[in-house]
């Protein structure tokens, strides 16, 4: 049952990180490799924060679980144990992973070729960069 839930929030994890990625990349608009990964460096950034708090609160539910005797507490030891390993991995995983296989996978296409992809959000994450520089 912890395989479970843990396999679902990896796999959110993972695609938000790559819909935050893709904004960062349509918003810059790289032409060379190093501008994709300042942008893909950009994007990722943005996303350590929410994740850090969503990891803060589960691992706050799952450790009291884990840990304590009570009602019920030899079936949440079970549903426990394998989420507060792999909420502490698929993070990281997500977090450094992710970046450098998009980086990999995208290259830089010659400005030309380069297709445009529209984003809802992408007035929004170029006022939050716009905002740090």
């Amino acid at each position: 049952m912890g395989f479970l839930a843990l396999a679902g929030l990896a796999a959110e994890f993972g695609i938000v990180m790559l819909v935050y990625l893709d904004q960062a990349v349509a918003c810059n608009r790289p032409a060379t490799r190093a501008q994709l990964r300042a942008a893909v460096i950009e994007g990722a950034v943005l996303r350590v924060r929410p994740k850090a708090i969503t990891v803060a609160v589960i691992l706050g539910d799952l450790l009291p679980n884990m840990l304590l005797g009570g009602t019920g507490s030899e079936l949440m030891r079970r549903i426990a144990a394998p989420m507060v390993g792999g909420i502490i991995t698929a993070p990281l995983v997500s977090m450094l992973l992710i970046p450098v296989l998009y980086v990999l996978w995208a290259g830089a296409p010659p400005c030309a070729q380069q297709r445009v992809i529209v984003v809802a959000g992408c007035s929004l994450l170029s006022r939050k960069l716009l905002r740090r520089n």
